[in-house]
């Protein structure tokens, strides 16, 4: 019979500690003021930990009056007895310790080599106090990468920094960042946060990190202003200048012009157009991987036919990610599965090998017919765009001419502007069926006309903003323009269509799936026509039902 009395056992070791019996180890620990002495075994040192069995072994230790002497100055005192209590009864109680306290002990733990208490620790800060760590991520940082063995913690920073970069800004801590961090995160391109934003966090943590300077600036001497300008010189460029609107400009960057370098002042974003520079727009608070919140309000100038393009900060359009290939799938049951009656949306697509970003915007409702069948949709507001594939590329929009094919609603299709200009169907991604050949829209937004496969798209549901972010007011919520109405009653589709020109009711006409979309080049010109010359004549007052039903 086998018996185990480890609690005894550990109990009566752990009484040792409590009453210096044999002690033969003195432990100084701390540094400055915040100092302690500890007495303890070497035999229990060198047993329990690889940094006291190699400390123990050097034959030029230290000794007293046969009392071993040692000094550990990078350890906490209040940390080093947790560790010590735990050398003895080999049992630790963290429940209840506070989360900085949780991490000094870590680093304590890696420190003295008592490597079988790195991953449980980090499991239990990880899943315990993961919201206190997202509030102080410049202190997660340091810790983290300052040891090699804290994996779990470098994941859970790395996390933050590809999914939430814009949480290490706003963490209690930022102005401790470090500088490289500071660098790593004015690089990033996913930064879902106002570009003023950024520059006032910069600005703080220049002043946090810049010794002697006043906070008042008023009262800055020539000195004051060398030393933070000394201090931000390497961040500065880093900026998105062309990002910041020219009111928050004006009140946020003018008054610390003396630090910015006049060249960077070129790269203001004026409100009426996009400047390209040789450093890119951030995503900004969008939902998306493929376009960022200049695109976006490029995009909301052409929804609403404007000449300019808002500030992004003042997009009046929320973009609601409804679908992304890569997270949703590349397939047209996927797409009618997210997409489908969802009123006004936004596709975007990032052609594969050729890293082009084009896109569609129709106010209507996308939907699968229930049978093999495409479907026709009206609409004056449709179009189709090319934001290219590099920076120095100007967008391109391309607006339908032929109003009755503005898109297409098959359940064998995705996404599908005019008769071919703009196609998605098969599987996006694995078959090159996609197609983008110019017949329904007035211009070309790809250079070739050959079919291509998507490397990621998106789909994003558009909704009017019933405030302005940049004032915080209200304002009154109106439908996109161009929104359509659906009734479906024995298979056929009515479809109201509001404008502020004129209101068409028509009803779209059947073609049978033809599978290569070669076949599907009969227009509604009826509809087109007449709707063309209604919207001209401005009678607000006159309705137009025109029915037609052409089988192939």
């Amino acid at each position: 019979m086998a018996l185990s009395f480890m609690d005894r056992f550990s109990s009566d070791i752990h009484t040792l500690l409590d009453h210096s019996i044999l002690n033969n180890v003195l432990i100084t620990v701390g540094s400055k003021k915040n100092t302690k002495q500890f007495q303890a075994h070497s035999l229990i040192l060198r047993a329990r930990s690889l940094y006291f069995k190699a400390a123990l072994s050097r034959k030029w230790i230290r000794s007293k009056n046969g009392i071993i002497l040692l000094n550990e100055s990078n350890v906490d005192p209040d940390v080093f007895e947790i560790l010590l209590r735990y050398f003895y009864s080999g049992k630790i109680d963290i429940t209840h310790i506070p989360p900085q306290t949780i991490l000094s002990l870590l680093e304590a733990a890696d420190t003295l080599r008592v490597d079988e208490l790195i991953i449980p620790i980090q499991t239990f800060v990880l899943s315990t106090y993961s919201p206190w760590l997202k509030r102080h991520l410049a202190l997660v940082h340091r810790i983290a990468f300052k040891h090699p063995p804290f994996k779990l913690l470098q994941d859970f920073f790395n996390e933050i920094i590809k999914s939430q970069p814009e949480l290490v800004f706003e963490s209690d801590d930022f102005d401790d960042v470090e500088e490289k961090l500071l660098e790593t995160l004015l690089l990033q391109d996913e930064l879902r946060m106002h570009e003023c934003n950024v520059w006032s966090h910069t600005i703080r943590w220049g002043l946090a990190n810049t010794k002697g300077i006043k906070r008042n600036a008023d009262c800055w001497t020539q000195s004051d202003i060398d030393s933070l300008k000394s201090t931000l010189k390497d961040y500065l460029h880093l900026i998105r200048f062309f990002n910041i609107s020219a009111d928050n400009f004006k009140s946020l960057v003018e008054p610390y012009h003396y630090i910015v370098p006049s060249e960077l002042y070129k790269q203001i974003m004026p409100p009426d157009e996009i400047v390209y520079s040789g450093i890119r727009p951030r995503r900004g608070p969008i939902e998306s991987t493929l376009i960022n919140t200049r695109h976006a309000a490029v995009i909301a100038s052409w929804i609403d036919q404007g000449l300019t393009t808002p500030e992004a900060e003042n997009n009046p359009y929320e973009f609601h990610l409804l679908l992304r290939g890569s997270r949703d799938g590349f397939t047209s049951k996927k797409f009618h599965d997210y997409c489908s009656k969802q009123g006004a949306t936004v596709t975007v697509i990032k052609v594969r090998d050729t890293e082009e970003i084009i896109g569609g915007y129709t106010p209507n409702n996308w939907y699968a017919p229930k049978r093999a069948l495409v479907r026709w949709k009206h609409a004056t507001r449709s179009f189709i765009f090319s934001f290219g594939n590099s920076i120095e590329d100007k967008p391109v929009v391309s607006r339908v001419k032929h109003y009755g094919c503005a898109i297409a609603n098959s359940s064998v299709r995705g996404p599908w502007f005019g008769e071919a200009d703009l196609g998605l169907k098969g599987h996006f991604k694995e078959e090159k069926l996609c197609v983008c050949k110019r017949v329904s829209y007035d211009k070309d937004i790809r250079q070739s006309a050959e079919n291509f496969s998507v490397e990621e798209y998106e789909v994003f549901k558009i909704v009017k903003k019933t405030y302005n972010e940049k004032w915080n007011e209200k304002i009154d919520r109106k439908p996109v323009d161009g929104c359509v109405e659906e009734n479906v009653e024995q298979g056929m589709k009515e479809v109201n269509i509001v404008s502020d020109a004129v209101s068409v009711t028509s009803e779209t006409v059947d073609y049978v799936d033809d599978n290569d979309g070669s076949g599907v080049g009969i227009k509604s010109e009826e509809v087109e026509k007449e709707s063309e010359r209604v919207v001209q004549e401005g009678n607000k007052s006159r309705c137009i039902s025109i029915k037609r039903t052409v089988r192939k």
